[in-house]
């Protein structure tokens, strides 16, 4: 089941992608990865992330039953209500992160995300463009 009534969570300050990059060596880097063919961490690798449906990719860990029937697709809006709880916004997940409650921290991880894991097929979000 997905909750997605926090789907509106996308602040209007422009994200700090290198805050982004700092935040998610704190937070993310033990368990997920964003390098090209690297395999998996005990989360998926993210290279890729944007514009995926939620729990399609292969990895070796398994996604739970409810990710893969979330029909969630990976955007900054989903990511930053994910990334706000991921228990809450999908219940079942395996992810055992608590969540971040700074908008603006999740925003910059987000962004410094779609910088780094993207190939340019997905259009970057307005929040997460250069030069403002």
């Amino acid at each position: 089941m997905v909750i997605v009534a926090s789907m509106c969570l996308v602040t209007a300050h422009a994200a700090d992608i290198e805050n982004g990059k700092v935040l998610f060596e704190e937070h993310c880097v033990a368990c997920h990865t964003v390098i090209e063919r690297v395999r998996d961490k005990s989360g998926p690798n993210l290279r890729g992330v944007f514009g995926r449906t939620a729990g399609t990719e292969e990895y070796s860990g398994g996604f739970s039953e409810e990710m893969m029937a979330s029909g969630v697709i990976w955007e900054v809006a989903t990511l930053q209500a994910f990334l706000s709880s991921p228990a809450q916004t999908i219940r079942g997940t395996k992810m055992v992160f608590r969540g971040l409650r700074d908008i603006e921290a999740r925003m910059d991880i987000t962004c410094y995300l779609e910088r780094v894991t993207g190939d340019g097929s997905v259009p970057t979000n307005a929040l997460c463009a250069e030069g403002r």
